[in-house]
């Protein structure tokens, strides 16, 4: 959400607490630009479902994480129509699960060291991801909005 947007937000968030741990929950952000970012995440699912819906002001996609599929809707398209589905495998691509990114994230410090190269992810990817995710906590505990200034990625 950070490299996506940026500037003054308002957060809550809502979370089942079981033995002082967060099983599953809900965030909303927005931004005083009018972007919104809504969030449900869980540890409690039946099945074996991963998805990801990304809406936006010309329509939504929806990742797949299993079937390594995003679908498309477009916003003007007929109630009835399916969409398009883009099958990444197909094109070179995937869409990582579970431990990957973290291992994506290693391997890539790990190149920068013997490189001396940028990393993809910084430390201010890293602390404005905290500063949410804390702000998130903060939220839930006390039912209240938290009001928080994401920087732009610098």
């Amino acid at each position: 959400m950070a490299r996506i947007s940026n500037g003054p937000a308002r957060l809550y968030a809502q979370c089942n607490e079981s033995g002082g741990v967060f099983n599953a929950g809900t965030v909303l952000v927005e931004f005083e630009s009018g972007t919104q970012h809504v969030f449900h995440l869980s540890r409690q699912y039946a099945g074996r479902k991963r998805t990801m819906d990304v809406s936006g002001t010309k329509g939504t996609l929806v990742l797949d994480l299993f079937a390594q599929i995003i679908k498309v809707t477009d916003l003007d398209q007929e109630p009835s129509a399916d969409g398009r589905t883009i099958r990444l495998p197909e094109r070179g691509a995937t869409i990582k699960v579970y431990g990957e990114p973290l291992g994506e994230v290693l391997n890539d410090f790990l190149t920068c060291i013997e490189t001396g190269a940028t990393p993809k992810v910084g430390l201010d990817d890293g602390v404005a991801a905290l500063e949410i995710v804390e702000a998130a906590r903060r939220s839930a505990k006390t039912g209240r909005v938290v009001d928080l200034n994401i920087k732009p990625r610098g």
